[in-house]
């Protein structure tokens, strides 16, 4: 594997170590919404989710040269989608497919100055075939079909990291998910092909989870994977996070002595 080169990425005064991959809880969207009336949320809140997931991109621990492998995305649950009816699970579908073909065709700016560019593929779990709209759901397909045409490997300039693996949960449930892993008697080869018809367990563990609004819940994010993880929020709702709020983050995990049960 080709190194990344520490000069095209983040750093920090100090060495930090690197999460592999990172959970984000988007929360705070509908309270944005009721406080601006006037603004278009959700789309403020997938832009916002862009700019975060490119910071996350950048993120390399130079003593070592690790870096972020994923990011795991909470997409739509399948709560909120049950709850909420058609209307809202459209548009948060919409922006959510809009943000995934910016990353693909843009890729992800990292360094100081974005002068670095890292690729990146997307994937979905959840229950797609449940979703409500069929064009949006063929869109989701179509999106993971170029993706897996992607090498893995970041374009010129970011630094020689692979691709960073976007993965977006759409009607998902992190009970559901355990519950068919039971099923399958945790074999890797079936789980594979099922991420589309229901909520799967992935084959990582999440380092770090943050959600914004200042709430203190996993709301059934990724119940297996996030067994050891660690977990912040960020004290604004999502459309009004910035990078520096996960940089502190950031640099928080960093200082945490993780146990790992010992």
């Amino acid at each position: 594997m080709t190194q990344p080169n520490p000069s095209s990425t983040f750093t920090f005064s100090q060495p930090q170590p690197c999460p592999s991959y990172v959970g984000i809880i988007p929360d705070g969207n509908a309270r944005h919404l009721k406080k601006n009336p006037n603004l278009k949320t959700y789309q403020a809140g997938g832009d916002k989710t862009t700019e975060i997931i490119n910071e996350i991109a950048s993120w390399v621990d130079p003593s070592s040269s690790e870096y972020v492998k994923g990011v795991v995305l909470y997409g739509l649950s399948s709560d909120n989608k049950s709850k909420r009816g058609e209307a809202v699970e459209r548009v948060v579908l919409e922006q959510v497919l809009k943000q995934c073909r910016i990353l693909l065709r843009k890729g992800c700016k990292v360094g100081f100055e974005g002068e670095g560019e890292r690729g990146v593929r997307v994937r979905f779990n959840g229950d797609i075939e449940g979703l409500s709209d069929l064009k949006l759901k063929e869109e989701v397909k179509e999106i993971e079909r170029i993706s897996n045409e992607r090498s893995g490997r970041g374009g010129e300039g970011g630094g020689g990291m692979e691709a960073l693996d976007v993965w977006v949960l759409l009607n998902y449930s992190g009970r559901e998910a355990i519950r068919r892993f039971g099923g399958l008697g945790g074999e890797e080869e079936e789980r594979s092909a099922t991420f589309h018809s229901g909520s799967s367990v992935m084959p990582f563990s999440i380092d770090l989870i943050v959600r914004s609004a200042a709430e203190f819940r996993l709301s059934d994010f990724c119940l297996y994977e996030s067994s050891y993880a660690e977990f912040f929020t960020v004290d604004k709702l999502w459309p009004d996070v910035e990078r520096e709020d996960f940089r502190s983050v950031r640099e928080q995990w960093g200082g945490r002595r993780r146990r790992m049960g010992s």
